[in-house]
């Protein structure tokens, strides 16, 4: 209440005027329509109604974590038109996850005048996403695995992490990282390209699968349910390796087939019998192979390996000797008996199953081949004889091999 008196050079004082009623102005209005957004990632956003009185300034703002922890400054706005708070900075934003806030605010006005302050708004920040469901590893690919699993509910979810070990006990090692919440399938090949006719995982080997969920602040999921799948095996060494060793100026191969059904090449290679080096006698689908051009009684030593229509091969077969047939052995005991006609010559033959021998007259830098007979036996006339000869026999085989020749015999006319 306020009244005016006059009071004139001498101090008198005059009748105080009718009394006037001021108000002074109140401290600014509780804050209206605050919340607090739950469940952002490690951040929690704020907002509230604009004051409406002419006077406010701003705002001051206070965090409490938990239920039961003290509240402490967390901003001192200006601006009666500010009505949003962005705890934690940025989104996704610095907060712990899976954190709860209680915040209270009140307004401030331009003579330093605080409202009241508003009933406490309670958010949690959002939780790491949970783990995975649905996964599942395809085996029987030829060396890789084909990894899947079901798409995260969580909305924040940007990324997948796989991992994979091998076997019961081996050590987890990063497979990929996979952009995008509805991309939930991997081919892992062990990182061979894409051209490449199979993956780099092993034949026919046990692998576990583990994927983990990752959201826009890059907080990790749980890890999933394991998942184990087994890559397509190398086909087995082939078996039954037979090889022949009477046959001319070749040895030739068979073996059993394969198993597989997806067998489409063997693989036959040979060796001197002395340890040189491998070489590349054949390939092919048939279950039969030479290697020609041997030279008689040669011995090579073969080995061969299954390829299937993945490219996998099996390891190689266990080795096996062929030869080409040996030349005939000479014939022995060459000799001769002079008849009235001429000289008939008879020899031990070297072995059964001769088809003829060859009856040779021997000079000084070559032979002439002057008789064949299917016996061991020959007669040479005496106008060949002439004064003397000198002959040498050779034994040749079903298969047409030619032995070495006898000892040379010479024979004289009689009389000569």
């Amino acid at each position: 209440l306020y009244r005016v008196t006059a009071v004139n050079r001498v101090g008198a004082l005059g009748e105080p005027s009718a009394g006037v009623e001021v108000e002074t102005l109140p401290p600014p209005a509780v804050v209206a329509d605050f919340f607090a957004a739950p469940l952002q990632v490690r951040c929690v956003p704020l907002s509230w109604a604009a004051n409406p009185e002419p006077d406010v300034e701003g705002y001051e703002l206070e965090r409490a974590e938990g239920a039961a922890g003290a509240f402490a400054k967390l901003e001192r706005m200006r601006g009666r038109g500010t009505t949003t708070f962005l705890d934690g900075r940025r989104d996704p934003g610095n907060l712990p996850d899976a954190q709860t806030y209680r915040y209270r605010i009140r307004a401030f006005n331009d003579v330093g005048a605080l409202g009241e302050w508003t009933p406490p708004v309670e958010a949690t920040t959002r939780p790491v996403p949970p783990p995975p469901q649905g996964i599942a590893a395809a085996g029987g690919l030829p060396r890789a695995v084909e990894v899947a699993w079901t798409a995260s509910e969580d909305d924040k979810v940007v990324a997948y992490r796989v991992q994979r070990t091998e076997g019961a006990g081996g050590r987890w090692e990063d497979v990929a990282k996979i952009a995008g919440r509805e991309c939930v399938r991997l081919l892992d090949r062990a990182g061979a390209a894409a051209t490449a006719p199979t993956g780099r995982l092993k034949d026919g080997t046990g692998y576990r699968y583990r994927v983990c969920a990752i959201n826009t602040a890059g907080a990790e999921s749980p890890w999933s349910a394991e998942a184990t799948a087994v890559t397509k095996p190398a086909p087995v060494p082939p078996a039954g390796l037979g090889t022949t060793q009477d046959v001319a100026g070749k040895v030739v191969l068979v073996w059993e087939p394969n198993p597989e059904s997806d067998i489409v090449a063997y693989v036959v290679e040979s060796r001197a019998a002395d340890g040189s080096r491998w070489r590349d006698v054949a390939r092919g689908e048939s279950c039969v192979a030479e290697e020609t051009g041997l030279a008689a009684g040669e011995h090579r030593v073969y080995r061969i390996k299954a390829v299937d229509a993945d490219t996998h091969e099996s390891a190689w077969s266990a080795e096996a000797v062929g030869a080409a047939r040996p030349l005939p052995a000479s014939p022995q005991a060459l000799s001769a008996a002079w008849t009235g006609g001429g000289a008939t010559l008879t020899w031990r033959p070297p072995q059964d199953g001769m088809s003829e021998y060859r009856l040779y007259k021997k000079g000084l830098l070559s032979s002439e081949r002057i008789a064949t007979s299917p016996e061991p036996r020959a007669t040479i006339d005496a106008a060949a004889v002439g004064k003397r000869i000198t002959v040498v026999v050779t034994a040749v085989d079903e298969e047409g091999l030619e032995s070495r020749p006898s000892e040379a015999l010479e024979i004289q006319a009689p009389g000569a």
